[in-house]
């Protein structure tokens, strides 16, 4: 029997775990990944499955391949605070599509900050101290001292804001 045929002995929880967590019901699943549904019950139900089925199970839950092998499901906390939710309480599972994306914003920070420091550009004073006890009026305050407001027409910042407001450390908006 090749390695990819072989059954291995998972944790039934994990694999049930892999499944609710990329929202699918196990029929749905089953049709995705072209098995009966039988079959895909009795993989959550033995863990029996084959390093194949698990690489395909894998696939379609995006769930990495290692975490199918745990004992029990990891944890994932999002690992950014939640500030924008509709009752004031962060979701208890967050999706794979939003892990991911997250996790993908802070390598590219972090690219993106090592490249700034090789270059020599100092870090913008008002970067990262905001905190939670301030009010926003506050934060706008500091973080006005700054920027100004130059109506350029483009966007020359490269972060998102409007094409009205760019950053130049050291000014003030009354120097605008």
């Amino acid at each position: 029997m090749s390695g990819r045929r072989h059954l291995h002995q998972l944790a039934p929880g994990v694999l049930r775990w892999a499944r609710k967590r990329a929202g699918l019901e196990p029929d749905l699943l089953a049709a995705k990944m072209r098995v009966r549904l039988e079959r895909l019950l009795a993989w959550e139900s033995t863990g029996e499955i084959s390093m194949a089925q698990a690489d395909r199970l894998a696939h379609h839950t995006h769930t990495p391949l290692g975490c199918l092998f745990l004992e029990q499901p990891s944890d994932e906390a999002l690992p950014i605070p939640e500030f924008r939710t509709f009752t004031g309480i962060p979701p208890a599972h967050p999706s794979p599509n939003l892990l991911a994306t997250i996790y993908s914003m802070k390598r590219r920070q972090a690219w993106m900050r090592e490249e700034l420091a090789d270059l020599g550009v100092e870090p913008l004073p008002f970067v990262g101290a905001a905190r939670p006890s301030i009010t926003a009026k506050q934060w706008r305050v500091q973080c006005g001292r700054h920027c100004t407001c130059r109506p350029t027409g483009r966007n020359t910042s490269g972060i998102g804001l409007p094409p009205y407001v760019s950053f130049v450390p050291g000014r003030t908006r009354q120097e605008c």
